[in-house]
């Protein structure tokens, strides 16, 4: 169970969160449509990130413009927890270990005050089957942005981000959250970007995003893949295949010989165990989420208004239709055939399940 999710749209005012539900064959899907209102009178909202526990068991995180929420499907509706990340914050991901054992990550953007720099703190909340609860991250990470989550089990969890110092990796042990030393890429500036985490064991954990080449006077820099690799001791540097101009922005393990990434131009990377290499080169870029419920059962879509939803059998891509209104997805999740949820971000916020047979 993961939630993967990619950039953060701006929220559009006057927009009711939807659901939408579809059932069938991965070609011929049918789709329910569930109008969500918003929730305590906001006027816009914005969802980012997605994890199901079960099918009657679903978390979606993100934020409206109060602050950060938190929406809780029991599989028949949609419903808001009280948060405790507060009206200044965002969440961006959430993954889950158990019913009982759920973290979602995102930022805090306190005040601005004299002498303190500015910028966001990386930000984790707790769910303990009754109730959210903030947790303590390590100091002094003023300026550093969590996207991403992925739980491994209950004593073993990773969030990702950027900061400045390039990469940022935390790792949670059950008790407490410390940071990870993890490579960089040879230039690190505001325009690297680690997108998402997926991993299978605590020996096998991949990153994905993307950098910047030199910026130089009428040049604005050539956009570069960047992946790492968690083996249980250490984060390294894994190459990539030449995808030209371009970044990841999400990532699926599978087995420790089984990983898919794919970049926002909608390239399909694919690791065998042994290297990366393209899988293939989808339509239609602006690409923005991926999950999978198998090696043989994959799904990918983007992030823009006209995004077309991907659907691999692991070996061959084709296009499936999205209903009108199933805009803008931007994170995603899936337990089994049946059972593969999609959130929306720029607008109204969309969740989306499927039953491909």
């Amino acid at each position: 169970m993961r939630s993967s999710k990619f950039v953060r749209g701006t929220a559009v005012a006057g927009m009711a969160l939807t659901l939408l539900a579809f059932t069938g064959t991965a070609g011929a899907a049918t789709w329910n449509v569930i109008e969500l209102p918003l929730l305590n009178g906001t006027s816009a909202a914005t969802l980012k990130g997605v994890t199901a526990v079960t099918a009657n068991d679903v978390w979606a995180v993100g934020s409206t413009n109060d602050g950060a929420v938190i929406d809780h499907w029991n599989g028949s509706a949609w419903s808001e927890v009280s948060s405790p990340a507060g009206s200044c914050c965002a969440l961006t991901a959430v993954d889950a270990a158990t019913a009982s054992d759920v973290i979602a990550v995102g930022n805090d953007y306190p005040a601005p005050s004299p002498g303190v720099p500015g910028g966001p703190i990386p930000l984790a909340v707790h769910w303990n089957g009754s109730s959210w609860s903030r947790m303590t991250v390590p100091a002094d990470l003023r300026g550093e942005a969590v996207n991403d989550v992925t739980m491994l089990s209950p004593t073993d969890a990773w969030a990702v981000g950027t900061g400045t110092g390039g990469t940022l990796a935390l790792h949670w042990n059950g008790s407490a959250w410390s940071r990870v030393a993890s490579p960089n890429p040879p230039v690190i500036d505001f325009r690297l970007r680690v997108n998402a985490v997926s991993g299978t064991s605590s020996g096998d954990v991949w990153i994905v995003g993307g950098q910047r080449g030199p910026k130089r006077p009428g040049y604005s820099g050539t956009n570069l893949p960047y992946i790492l690799h968690w083996t249980g001791s250490a984060w390294s540097a894994v190459a990539t295949p030449d995808i030209g101009s371009d970044y990841l922005v999400d990532v699926a393990a599978v087995s420790p010989a089984n990983a898919w990434a794919v970049s926002f131009g909608g390239s399909v990377l694919h690791w065998d165990g042994t290297a990366w290499t393209v899988a293939t080169k989808l339509s239609q870029g602006a690409i923005s989420t991926m999950t999978a419920v198998s090696a043989t059962d994959l799904w990918v879509t983007g992030s823009g208004s006209d995004s077309l939803l991907f659907h691999s059998n692991g070996t061959n891509w084709d296009n499936v239709a999205k209903p009108a209104g199933a805009d803008n997805l931007v994170s995603s999740t899936s337990l089994q055939p049946g059972n593969v949820w999609f959130v929306g971000g720029y607008g109204p916020s969309v969740v989306t399940s499927t039953d491909n047979g």
